[in-house]
């Protein structure tokens, strides 16, 4: 039923506007096609390789700006990570396995109907062609520049596609989020990782738009040649990288959202004649989001939990919201308080515990501004208060769910 539903939405699906510049020749045979209308389902997974050794095959081509015809007997498996919903991915698919990331480039819209985020493919790429478009690799056909002559790699025919590609069981958007990498700044000049990751889904955290609340992702006004527009992160030069938008996306319009972001989207690199910039493609504007466990978008008790249990904690201080779910335990020796914090005020077992999947323990705590607590401020905390505190999350002993000794409220309400 869900295959049908893809194919009844990408029937349906709008022309979207591509990131292209003028002079795109037109694909030929569109007419005379009676082919399957979706995929070809007599393909078998045989002489597979993972997508880094096809890329490593065709390496001078990629890194050369040229491009090949694949004549060897080879196919890819991956997972769709990136589609044409948001309309910032004209033409194009991202697919992706354990190894690797690469782009497909289509002559078809409304390719999210077919082939969702999470969609396992197969690709046949005998017949093909792969080469790199500012070194970033693709697959896909051949593009003619018809004002200049030229050609270059670009997209295969859509009746082409539908023999060379067999759809994998169902979509499972939870496959795709698995592969999302944290895109390690520290290396944003390190030629091997724009190499290795380049087409990859990753998320980069802790940035701010250098105009956040002053512009948009893709004015009319400020698109380039391919109808595009290049926005960038507070701090880092645009030489390095940039969030790369079409001013024909859904989210072209949509301000540049404050605050500090977490940005998730396909990476990919453009290697010009100065520099070689790292390119994120958000794929809709549910891509970029308020950082989690800042003082602007703090955790849930339950949020916390969940990152506490996967054991996906760090040493670094983060800010949780929580209800004070138990009576302050207050120690002037020390200046400190005990208490627990759930999502709604309850969770307390009757021995005086946390129930462990409620409550997050909020061990020696100290008052507002990091102060000790006093006797003028000890009867200022209490059971019921809604409260905001920075410090770590840890497993105590591999039992308890706490925020470390350190800690100290932000607010209180």
């Amino acid at each position: 039923m869900k295959k049908l539903k893809y194919i009844a939405m990408a029937f349906a699906a709008l022309l979207l506007a591509s990131c292209m510049g003028d002079g795109y020749a037109d694909s030929v045979g569109e007419k005379d096609y009676t082919g399957p209308a979706i995929g070809n389902n007599k393909l078998e997974a045989t002489n597979v390789i993972t997508i880094s050794e096809l890329k490593e095959k065709y390496a001078t081509q990629i890194e050369r700006g040229l491009y090949k015809q694949v004549d060897e007997d080879i196919k890819i498996l991956g997972i769709v990570t990136g589609n044409d919903l948001g309309g910032n991915l004209y033409n194009q698919i991202c697919l992706q396995d354990k190894t690797g990331g690469i782009l497909v480039c289509i002559g078809k819209s409304g390719l999210y109907g077919e082939l969702p985020v999470g969609q396992q493919v197969l690709i046949d790429c005998k017949g093909l062609y792969i080469g790199g478009y500012g070194k970033q690799a693709e697959l896909g056909g051949v593009y003619t520049n018809t004002n200049k002559g030229s050609q270059s790699i670009g997209k295969v025919d859509r009746y082409v596609w539908e023999k060379h590609y067999k759809i994998i069981g169902e979509a499972d958007e939870a496959k795709a989020e698995a592969m999302v990498e944290v895109f390690d700044q520290t290396k944003i000049k390190d030629a091997d990782y724009l190499k290795s990751c380049s087409g990859k889904l990753m998320r980069i955290e802790g940035v701010t738009f250098a105009d956040a609340g002053k512009k948009v992702f893709a004015a009319t006004a400020d698109k380039d040649n391919a109808n595009c527009v290049n926005r960038g992160f507070s701090g880092i030069s645009t030489n390095n990288l940039v969030i790369r938008t079409s001013a024909y996306a859904k989210f072209a319009n949509a301000l540049l959202p404050e605050g500090i972001q977490s940005v998730t989207g396909i990476f990919t690199r453009y290697a010009g004649s100065k520099n070689d910039t790292w390119q994120i493609l958000i794929r809709t504007i549910d891509d970029v989001q308020l950082l989690k466990g800042t003082e602007q978008c703090p955790y849930t008790v339950e949020e916390a939990l969940k990152l506490i249990n996967d054991g996906k904690t760090t040493d670094a201080m983060v800010y949780t919201e929580g209800v004070i779910c138990s009576e302050p335990k207050v120690n002037l020796q020390y200046g400190n308080a005990e208490f627990y914090i759930s999502v709604d005020g309850k969770g307390m077992n009757a021995d005086g515990t946390g129930d462990p999947a409620k409550t997050i323990k909020v061990f020696r705590n100290y008052y507002l501004n990091n102060e000790k607590y006093t006797e003028a401020n000890k009867d200022l905390i209490k059971k019921g208060q809604k409260v905001v505190i920075c410090g770590k999350l840890i497993l105590y002993l591999g039992v308890t769910p706490e925020i470390d000794s350190g800690n100290y409220i932000v607010s209180i309400k």
